[in-house]
């Protein structure tokens, strides 16, 4: 797969031991399977580490995040929605974390921005977020990156000054 967003990732993969790299034929399988189109940057993510991103974007500690656990991670995160009286459509979560998700739209390009929902957003609002309410974006949700890109360069750039100190 020809890399045209992630080339940080690619070059700097050593750094993230913990996750494993996946196949085109399981992302094809995954699109297949929920009937979508990903992302160019989530397929260059998923590519390069779809089998097991969670030491990478979320340091362990429960659930394995990847490919093979998408459904769990789905669950979860569309039962929170439901849990709090949410719905959010046209969206894929990719990471879950006890009762938060890390989202995109799926019709917003070839890299998207990254959302997060979070119950505790959800219940307090503007009490835990000052100014949650005029952000423009369904309650309990925060914009988290304006790229998916972005996202993902922040992480190895944080490993790499991590390796540097």
């Amino acid at each position: 797969m020809e890399i045209k967003y992630l080339n940080k990732l690619k070059d700097n993969f050593q750094l993230f031991k913990d996750s494993k790299p996946s196949s085109i034929e399981k992302i094809d399988a995954l699109e297949n399977e929920l009937s979508i189109q990903l992302p160019k940057t989530v397929k260059e993510f998923l590519f390069l580490t779809g089998d097991d991103y969670d030491m990478m974007l979320r340091g362990g500690g429960g659930a394995k995040q990847g490919i093979e656990n998408m459904d769990y991670i789905r669950d979860v995160s569309f039962n929170l929605l439901k849990s709090t009286g949410q719905e959010i459509k046209n969206i894929f979560p990719f990471l879950e974390y006890a009762d938060q998700f890390l989202f995109y739209f799926l019709d917003e390009g070839d890299d998207p921005a990254v959302y997060r929902f979070e119950t505790e957003l959800f219940y307090c609002g503007d009490d835990y977020m000052p100014d949650s309410s005029k952000s423009g974006y369904p309650k309990g949700v925060s914009k988290v990156a304006y790229s998916f890109s972005s996202m993902i360069n922040s992480v190895v750039d944080n490993k790499l000054k991590q390796q540097n100190t």
